[in-house]
């Protein structure tokens, strides 16, 4: 993903931006209030298209498409079928555009728990969090409940040890830790120069925020609303990889809890982490230096562990 997008121009770091212009003022039914509470979360309707849902669908279409639908790409090949097709999809609208807001972000990881959810997939993020205590109790409500949450760790090509990125489960509790996945992104190149997504943030610095595992996030063909599908890029992309993976063990395993399904996952990776590969900012490093495994998520090392430990 480029640096400065028009979404980020126009959005992002547009001061006058007001996200709540992006609904009608006089609904009372808008999405986001001007005020939301954490003593008064209940807020918001039922419309989880707002202006564009492209990205949540194919975010949605990663975990959950169905297999053999018939979409094809121009060599005849199947490109949605979804990795957990059985998985039953929540779609919880947080962010209408630009940064999210800390309180809406809490109350939707609550309402998700509420819910039923077993596995909260998240790609959002932001340099400063005036609310992060707030939010690490959300996350931490959702952790007393054996809830996996599976985080995007950004595209801004930086590491996260050394820069802003919240939520960071590194500043929350031991409890949030452990059922707590942070994810980059790999393209399907296996070349050095082109192995890790030059977009990804990384991070495996001692006593610093780390990632923990890479799964592909370039190039990613997935659906899109109307029937259509796309390729999009990012560790958006590369976070319901894990997700779908993890309601896949969940499938075969219900009575895990979000902890158990992180360490299966993470003690069974495809290992690369004596490969030399070019990181995102531009320097050969082995790639076990970018993450706390140094390797790619892999559903099928992670099933054949389930059943063969």
């Amino acid at each position: 993903m480029a640096a400065n997008t028009p979404d980020k121009i126009n959005y992002h770091y547009n001061l006058e931006f007001n996200p709540l212009e992006t609904y009608d003022p006089d609904d009372a039914s808008k999405a986001i209030r001007d005020y939301p509470s954490f003593k008064q979360p209940f807020y918001g309707n039922n419309d989880v298209t707002g202006l564009d849902a492209s990205h949540g669908t194919h975010v949605a279409g990663i975990i959950a498409a169905r297999r053999g639908n018939g979409r094809k790409d121009e060599s005849g090949a199947l490109i949605t079928d979804g990795i957990a097709p059985q998985a039953r999809i929540m779609s919880v609208r947080v962010v209408p555009d630009g940064d999210e807001r800390d309180e809406d972000i809490a109350n939707a990881v609550r309402y998700a728990v509420d819910n039923g959810a077993r596995i909260i997939n998240m790609s959002f993020g932001k340099v400063f969090s005036p609310e992060k205590k707030q939010v690490a109790k959300a996350f931490e409500y959702a952790a007393s409940k054996g809830v996996l949450m599976v985080h995007a760790a950004g595209n801004s090509s930086f590491d996260i040890g050394d820069n802003g990125h919240f939520p960071c489960r590194f500043e929350m509790s031991d409890m949030v830790k452990k059922h707590w996945i942070e994810v980059g992104s790999t393209t399907k190149s296996f070349k050095r120069d082109e192995y890790v997504s030059s977009f990804s943030n990384f991070g495996n610095q001692e006593g610093k925020a780390k990632i923990d595992v890479f799964a592909p996030g370039s190039a990613i063909v997935s659906t899109i609303p109307g029937g259509g599908v796309a390729s999009f890029n990012g560790t958006s992309m590369a976070t319901p990889h894990v997700a779908g993976i993890a309601a896949l063990v969940l499938s075969h395993a219900p009575e895990m809890t979000g902890a158990e399904v992180k360490e299966l996952l993470l003690d069974n990776v495809q290992d690369y982490s004596d490969k030399t590969v070019l990181s995102p900012d531009e320097h050969y490093v082995d790639f076990g230096s970018l993450s706390i495994t140094g390797g790619e998520v892999s559903a099928i090392k992670s099933l054949d562990a389930l059943y063969n430990e």
